[in-house]
């Protein structure tokens, strides 16, 4: 299971497209929030965040009314009751109240950030700053085609977002990550206790140790015949016995890794000889045996690495093989499951022994745990703060309705 932070935090830096854009820098402050200066990429930054925000609130109401229609003109639309291009404003200085709000707290409570990371940031944003190409779903795509300029930095800074400001974006996150950590993490008076974490874990989480045997060839192709995917069958049931005989989950593991790597170079070796110009061996068998024998696989070096824990709620194992797995009992035995297309090897364990999963993943446990409230927390903090910002800015020259980001491109 993969768990981050930036799921629960609203502070993401939008990339927004459009084809057309007038030109504006970002040299400029909109003003100050509790006299902290508030440059104008930061804002705008923000903006496309409210903005995304907006959108997808219009579109979960619609989709609760049963429309499905795309949204032609976002600021024709009402949010809560507000009007669009207002609510934006009311999100985007709400947004820039909680960056604020993190910059103080984290001076107030005496952190740093870690050097390495933020020169990793520096770097990441330089390198996006200096691309000229995107990535999109596997294809690459000329920042040119879509933008119309060069690098997504000249497009960036043609929106009035400069690399200073992204780069703030990314380390005031990080100063977000590290706060939350350090109030519910290290704050003896907020600190949530590793018995909250234990319960919340239990009610929501299963540790297990798996091995899937599915009924394939070497090519990964399903088999047909009974007796070939009997043996599968069997094997599974062998990894089973083994271990419920006393032995190492590890070694076990091992076994099944290598026959894993042995069918891939077998595979391998033999669409080898399908390229143009291949030479033939004299013994085909003798040959598929030799890549058998050269493929190796790696042994685990402990238990905890290859422990799964997944989400009693949602997760990636079928409905069938999910429902095995809650009722197996957590007694250190391995227990054999089959299914139309694989058998399995499964030991249920107790989520909670798992320490260095739980320490990998302390971050996204807490913010399941304490993130709303967390969010109120920033809230409070900023609810007093003097708001001065230059309102020709916001009402004129970045006004929602007229940001060219949120503009229809130009066909």
């Amino acid at each position: 299971m993969a768990l981050t932070f930036r799921k629960y935090a609203a502070l993401t830096t939008a990339l927004v497209c459009a084809a057309s854009m007038t030109g504006c820098a970002d040299n400029g402050y909109m003003g100050t929030i509790d006299g902290f200066q508030l440059r104008n990429g930061i804002y705008l930054s923000l903006m496309t965040t409210a903005h995304t925000n907006g959108t997808n609130n219009i579109y979960d109401v619609k989709k609760e009314a049963g429309d499905t229609s795309e949204i032609t003109d976002v600021f024709s639309e009402t949010i809560d009751g507000v009007n669009a291009e207002q609510w934006i404003k009311d999100e985007t200085l709400k947004l820039s109240k909680r960056y604020v709000a993190i910059e103080r707290l984290f001076e107030k409570e005496g952190l740093t950030l870690d050097a390495d990371k933020v020169s990793a940031i520096n770097a990441e944003m330089k390198e996006t700053w200096d691309s000229e190409s995107l990535n999109y779903y596997g294809f690459t795509i000329p920042v040119d085609s879509v933008y119309g300029y060069p690098t997504l930095g000249e497009y960036y800074e043609s929106i009035g977002i400069g690399l200073d400001s992204l780069k703030d974006m990314e380390l005031n996150t990080l100063k977000e990550e590290a706060l939350f950590l350090e109030v519910y993490g290290n704050n003896e008076e907020t600190k949530v206790s590793d018995a909250d974490i234990d319960a919340y874990l239990l009610e929501n989480y299963m540790g297990v140790k798996y091995i899937e045997v599915p009924y394939d060839d070497y090519f990964g192709i399903n088999l047909t015949d009974d007796a070939e995917i009997q043996a599968l069958k069997d094997t599974a049931k062998s990894y089973v016995d083994r271990y419920n005989n006393g032995e190492s989950y590890i070694d076990i593991y091992y076994d099944h890794a290598l026959m894993l790597a042995q069918n891939k170079a077998m595979a391998e070796a033999e669409e080898a000889l399908e390229e143009d110009g291949a030479e033939q061996p004299a013994d085909f068998d003798a040959y598929i045996e030799e890549a058998k024998k050269g493929a190796t696989a790696e042994k685990a070096e402990s238990l905890e690495e290859l422990q799964d824990v997944v989400s009693l709620e949602s997760n990636s194992l079928s409905t069938e093989l999910n429902d095995f797995i809650k009722k197996t009992p957590v007694d250190g035995k391995a227990y054999y499951y089959e299914s139309e297309l694989s058998s399995y090897l499964i030991i249920r364990d107790n989520v909670i022994t798992n320490s260095k999963w739980k320490e990998d993943n302390k971050l996204s446990i807490l913010s399941e745990l304490k993130y709303d409230e967390f969010y109120e927390y920033l809230a409070a903090a900023s609810e007093s703060y003097t708001v001065e910002l230059d309102s020709y800015l916001v009402d004129t020259k970045y006004a929602p309705h007229s940001y060219k980001p949120f503009l229809p491109a130009e066909k």
